[in-house]
């Protein structure tokens, strides 16, 4: 008996090491350069690239399939931009202010949803949606993007 719990142990400790690779490796984290060329080949003006990327940098960490919350509504957040729930995407189909699934913004290796998603956001209320953005960037002489 001692013999099966052990090796049970085992195999529980393996599964857990091999989740945690799995969540590690399926995680992309994008360099300030990538994120400003997609952004700008995406037809993002070149003089508000250093605030997509301090925007970025402040909510996600550069992270395109970072999920935040819950928040104090119970909301969540998904992606490079930590777009929200409560307002732009939808959970279970596409949806909201975005007209987009929330899954659709964490997805590892296309960020286009997030960055149509994005667009949106900035359009209708500016920078002032994030409060990353407020607190890390406004006002701030952000470093240049040396790519």
């Amino acid at each position: 008996m001692y013999s099966i719990s052990k090796d049970m142990e085992k195999m529980a400790n393996l599964i857990t090491i091999l989740l945690l690779l799995f969540t590690i490796t399926s995680a992309k984290v994008m360099t300030e350069c990538e994120l400003a060329n997609t952004l700008e080949n995406a037809g993002f003006s070149k003089d508000k690239l250093k605030d997509w990327v301090c925007l970025a940098k402040a909510v996600s960490s550069l992270n395109t399939t970072a999920v935040g919350g819950p928040k104090s509504a119970g909301s969540y957040e998904y992606g490079i931009f930590q777009i929200n729930d409560r307002y732009w995407c939808d959970k279970n189909q596409k949806g909201k202010g975005c007209t987009v699934k929330c899954s659709d913004l964490i997805l590892e290796d296309d960020i286009d949803y997030s960055v149509a998603c994005a667009r949106i956001i900035y359009n209708i209320n500016g920078f002032s949606e994030w409060f990353g953005w407020i607190r890390d960037c406004k006002g701030k002489e952000l470093p240049p993007l040396n790519c």
